[in-house]
């Protein structure tokens, strides 16, 4: 290669460096030295959490109620081992899924190894594995109890959260990878624990959450550095994570530090990626309501434990 196309290249990639941000680039070439030299395993080491249950139904309806047909039909389905994917796909799982099985393109990945060490991603669909473990399934088969009172749907909630968690030991394989995957579902976690009644009052799960807080924070640098709804949805899950913990478990100050730091990277995100007009940095308008329902249960959770209101 002679000098002027050396130098051209220079100034390509000097250019692309401003364009992407000299500090989310940074932040970027931060994360990938922390996995390349095993920072973040030692910092969160793979544990083993083990539960009879999870979910622990307080004061179901006096009158059992009738859940809606569509509800009825959904969970139903879960219950002979159909599940949802993306809102409009069928899949069948048998028993138990395989959580680290992508159903759509019949191909899975290995459950051992560290979350944060090295996979090999050619021919998966990500996407296809995670979105059974983002715990949608979960909140209907809690709405379903919450109508009805039936039994059959908390036992179906707690054998499927319970194999969830032993074969997906907190940052061990894939499920954990992702740190919006992680927020997504530590959420969907907290909405089942609310409308099952249970509050903060099974230390199992008390456990699980505060993992997940801790995983969420661990690598918020690197959503930051993608200056899209990542940012915005891990910053989301650790101040919710963190109120809750300190309004159900106890005023601990991690906790605390959590419900801080969260909040203030969600008011720094939302301030750059929101424009003055609403619109989002994302044009896509699926994103657009991910963003809107991420930022619609932050609010909700800050009014249901009484935090401090956002500012204007």
């Amino acid at each position: 290669m002679d000098r002027f196309a050396r130098l051209t290249k220079i100034l390509i990639l000097v250019e692309l460096v401003f364009k992407l941000g000299i500090v989310e680039v940074c932040l970027y070439l931060v994360h990938r030295i922390c996995v390349a030299v095993g920072y973040y395993k030692l910092r969160f080491p793979i544990q083993k959490l083990r539960a009879e249950m999870l979910f622990k139904g307080v004061n179901p309806p006096p009158i059992p109620q009738e859940a809606s047909p569509v509800l009825r039909n959904e969970v139903d389905n879960i219950l002979d081992g159909n599940f949802l994917l993306f809102s409009h796909l069928v899949i069948q799982c048998g028993h138990l899924p395989n959580w680290h099985y992508d159903y759509v393109h019949r191909v899975g990945m290995g459950s051992d190894g560290h979350s944060l060490g090295t996979f090999l991603f050619e021919d998966v669909d990500l996407k296809c594995i995670w979105e059974l473990s983002r715990f949608d399934w979960a909140l209907k088969l809690a709405r379903a109890w919450n109508s009805t009172g039936e039994d059959k749907y908390m036992q179906e909630l707690n054998r499927l959260s319970v194999d969830w968690l032993d074969k997906n030991p907190p940052n061990q394989g894939i499920n954990w990878y992702c740190a919006q995957e992680c927020s997504i579902r530590l959420i969907n976690l907290l909405l089942c624990n609310d409308i099952v009644g249970q509050k903060g009052k099974l230390n199992i799960f008390n456990s699980l959450v505060e993992i997940h807080c801790r995983r969420i924070r661990l690598t918020m640098g690197y959503g930051r550095s993608q200056n899209n709804n990542h940012g915005i949805t891990e910053a989301a899950a650790l101040y919710v994570g963190g109120i809750w913990l300190q309004k159900y478990v106890g005023n601990v100050k991690d906790y605390e530090k959590y419900a801080i730091y969260g909040g203030s990277k969600l008011i720094e995100r939302v301030s750059k990626l929101i424009f003055l007009d609403g619109g989002f940095s994302q044009y896509s308008t699926n994103y657009h309501r991910l963003l809107l329902d991420v930022l619609i249960q932050v609010e909700a959770w800050r009014s249901k434990l009484g935090a401090q209101p956002f500012p204007a």
